[in-house]
């Protein structure tokens, strides 16, 4: 990348220069914090039109119903049920088109893609501003679905600036942009329903538009041009990106944890405002106040857990599999509240919980090369597209199945909770049954020796100290005897790793 163009370079020189390591780890922080708007603004929009959505479509049904005469007293299965289908053919198009548009980042780069997906976003919200019908709010989600490729791209951006010890961290941003608009934007989606329900999603609009100037004009590319790859006439296959995960036994182990992580976490989101109505007779502010306090929480379990905690503490196998256990936690308590106490009790172990999804990502996205982080992005985002697919149908099948039986609206969650034991258990058998390769990272246990190796090889001096030393000499006899004991060392500690995961996994069992 252009040290000129990203706005950075040595003081001692007047323009671009060959980059240094100091220089290319200013560089991937100045780009990551360049993308942090885009990612700010693009969950704002989001945050500000999630607790009014069903409400727009009550609106809207109730006055069609009106205009032919019929009876709008039984509407609210049908409405349920129109909600997840809203966000399942939104999500099945991505699907198809995910994988041809991150496979299209990685020939083009990542920003015509991010502002692609801008633009259909832009045009699913004017939409939904000024639709008198519930078909033209499906055209909408239709051509949103097919332009939205922006989560792939931005996470293959994430990781295009990343340095491999920093990916846990770093994909962390996105967690941590949604949690810092949810703080503003569900409470200001809450007060503009109040007063009309179509201004939320107009100010929602004028968010995504000024996102898409400042992509435009502001955001740089972060692949560049000799890092991009040919695409083939066949990656428009939306099942071809699947392949790689069935030659990789963790790559395959943590796709399906995802399926069922996202199962259960889209589930979730297309329900949660229709379960809050039944089962406390909330509106769309009660709802925007919540979200609002989940924002705040998720700022300081994003910002910081992962940021501080999980690079020093907690290995990110040992990270992913303990907020699996908590989510599918978070999801058995919530099916069970019975007052708002209880729903707020849960917030906590609910974004401790959601810690798992970026670490599972980060850990994936050390299995391929740096030119090669788009296909998986785009791999990664198609299964957890196909879960918004499914998990909307099957929480709002299920909601409006055991709610108008038997009153228990809590079943959505319920079944979302055995996804995600189903998950934290395939995580946890991944995990024992392939070998852990981030000991050369900065998340391992060991990674204050690795560099101390790295810089002794560096510099032809010894380790001053590490847990492993090289003693430069002519002959091979002392270093190989070396060899042979850090061998018996690496042995020692490998035993002591699969002591601590055995001991984690009998844990999160429990």
């Amino acid at each position: 990348i252009n040290a000129e163009y990203m706005g950075v370079r040595p003081s001692n020189s007047p323009g671009p220069c060959a980059p240094s390591v100091n220089l290319t780890e200013a560089i991937m922080q100045r780009g990551l914090w360049v993308l942090f708007p885009s990612i700010l603004l693009m969950a704002l929009a989001i945050a500000v039109v999630l607790p009014v959505l069903p409400a727009l479509v009550h609106k809207i049904h109730m006055e069609e119903m009106s205009a032919v005469g019929q009876n709008s007293s039984a509407m609210q299965a049908d409405e349920v049920l129109f909600v997840g289908i809203l966000f399942s053919t939104h999500a099945l198009l991505e699907f198809i088109f995910a994988p041809t548009l991150g496979k299209l980042s990685d020939r083009f780069g990542r920003r015509p893609i991010i502002i692609l997906s801008l633009c259909g976003e832009s045009c699913d919200l004017f939409l939904m501003t000024v639709s008198p019908r519930l078909w033209i709010l499906l055209i909408g989600r239709v051509v949103a679905g097919c332009t939205n490729g922006i989560f792939g791209a931005i996470s293959a951006s994430i990781a295009d600036l990343s340095s491999v010890e920093d990916r846990s961290q770093n994909f962390a941003l996105i967690g941590l942009g949604f949690g810092l608009s949810f703080i503003l934007g569900p409470g200001v989606g809450g007060v503009l329903g109040e007063v009309n329900i179509r201004l939320p999603f107009a100010a929602s609009l004028a968010i995504t538009i000024l996102n898409l100037i400042y992509v435009i004009f502001f955001l740089p590319e972060s692949l560049p041009p000799e890092a991009r790859t040919w695409v083939p006439a066949q990656s428009c296959n939306p099942c071809a990106p699947l392949g790689p995960f069935l030659h990789d036994r963790l790559l395959l182990g943590v796709g399906v944890a995802v399926f069922f992580f996202g199962l259960a976490f889209n589930g979730m989101i297309a329900t949660w405002v229709k379960f809050t109505e039944f089962q406390f007779h909330w509106k769309s502010f009660e709802n925007g106040m919540f979200l609002s306090v989940l924002g705040i929480v998720t700022v300081l379990i994003q910002g910081f857990l992962i940021r501080l905690v999980v690079p020093h503490r907690l290995s990110d196998r040992a990270a992913a599999l303990i907020c699996s256990a908590l989510m599918a936690l978070s999801f058995f308590m919530w099916s069970m509240a019975a007052s708002v106490l209880d729903l707020y009790s849960c917030l906590l172990v609910f974004c401790v919980g959601y810690v798992a999804s970026p670490v599972s990502q980060s850990i994936a996205s050390r299995r391929v090369e740096s030119k090669d982080q788009g296909k998986l992005q785009g791999a990664y985002q198609s299964v957890s597209t196909l879960t918004r697919v499914l998990g909307p149908l099957f929480s709002a099948v299920t909601l409006e199945h055991y709610q108008t039986k038997s009153h228990f609206p809590g079943a959505a969650f319920l079944m979302g909770g055995v996804f995600l034991a189903v998950s934290t258990v395939v995580l946890g058998f991944t995990f024992m049954t392939t070998p852990d390769d981030s000991s050369s990272t900065a998340s391992s246990p060991t990674s204050s020796s690795s560099s101390s190796l790295q810089r002794s090889l560096s510099g032809g001096v010894g380790g001053g100290g590490s847990d492993k030393s090289v003693v430069p000499c002519a002959g091979g006899g002392t270093t190989q005897r070396v060899t042979a004991r850090d061998r018996d060392r690496d042995s020692a500690s490998d035993d002591e790793h699969v002591g601590e995961r055995s001991s984690l996994l009998a844990s999160a069992a429990v």
